[in-house]
């Protein structure tokens, strides 16, 4: 029996795991419906994860509880992301409260002029002459 979907109209300006889905790693996952009409990613081991775009439409509708799921940890950022998320969060705070920082890095890479420009990082580097 085939699926009706909501109308494109209904999710305009926001994602949407069938018509405007977000840019997460699981986005090109295939898609499982389930009773609840939760939208699921199957991650390469068959394991249903909630698509994070379908679970926070139902929580913005009173719908909470979804996201407990069996899970083998594909649903997670992959540790790179998680690690330069955390980095780029650590070095907006150290500017916020020094202002400008300089970093050299052990291969000698050399950060300067890292900024904060409305939410976004800018790290501007060169590489250091040997």
């Amino acid at each position: 029996m085939p699926v009706k979907y909501h109308d494109k109209k209904a999710c305009a300006g926001q994602a949407c795991c069938i018509h405007n889905p977000s840019k997460h790693h699981m986005v090109d996952w295939p898609l499982v419906l389930r009773e609840s009409t939760l939208m699921e990613r199957k991650c390469p081991h068959g394991i249903g994860h909630p698509d994070p775009d379908s679970l926070a439409w139902m929580e913005r509708n009173g719908r909470k509880g979804y996201g407990v799921h069996g899970c083998d940890g594909c649903c997670q950022k992959p540790k790179a992301l998680r690690t330069a998320s955390t980095l780029v969060e650590a070095l907006l705070a150290l500017i916020e409260a020094e202002g400008d920082v300089y970093i050299e890095l052990e291969d000698g890479v050399l950060l300067e002029g890292l900024s904060h420009h409305g939410g976004t990082a800018c790290l501007h580097g060169t590489r250091a002459s040997s």
